[in-house]
């Protein structure tokens, strides 16, 4: 049986004084970009399981764009 196992994702993490150009935190962009590359390695691998470990959001109440 295959299993993905992914977690810590910490979206909405943003503690660096940086923006993009679009106005975004870097950091929360940096923590969005590898969420993403993470799903996407862990689906092209075809899994019959995924699970879950760790915080999906960085805080208690995340934002909406934590969301997105």
């Amino acid at each position: 049986m295959r299993v993905a196992a992914l977690g810590d994702a910490h979206l909405g993490r943003s503690y660096y004084p940086v923006t993009t150009a679009e106005g975004v935190n870097q950091r929360e962009r940096d923590f969005e970009l590898a969420f993403e590359a993470a799903i996407d390695t862990a689906l092209a691998q075809d899994p019959e399981l995924v699970v879950w470990l760790g915080d999906v959001f960085d805080h208690p109440r995340p934002t909406y764009r934590s969301f997105r």
